[in-house]
């Protein structure tokens, strides 16, 4: 009976996780280097995974935090909305407040 309803859990849980990523605006990625840890680009995708923005900062950002995570998805649906912007600003360094490289 407990196998059952842990079974019935996890199927549930994983059910509605699916239905959460269904919206696929675009997609982020961090990258880093082993030899400079404090320069990392962050480069944006749309739902066709082309190449949107890219930022190379100076700073060490810590995406296994929930709120890094919001932020940089709160950046991807502006620039998915808006547009690629005109010139290349600096919108990562600007909604984290770190230094651009």
């Amino acid at each position: 009976m407990k196998k059952t309803i842990l079974t019935l859990a996890i199927v549930c849980i994983a059910a509605l996780s699916s239905i959460a990523q269904s919206k696929n605006i675009g997609t982020w990625v961090v990258e880093s280097n082993l030899h400079q840890r404090d320069v990392q680009i962050i480069r944006f995708y749309d739902s066709t995974n082309q190449l949107i923005y890219s930022e190379t900062i100076k700073a060490h950002l810590n995406v296994s935090k929930k709120k890094v995570q919001q932020k940089l998805n709160n950046v991807l649906e502006a620039l998915v909305t808006n547009g690629k912007p005109a010139n290349d600003s600096n919108m990562i360094a600007a909604s984290f407040r770190i230094k651009q490289y």
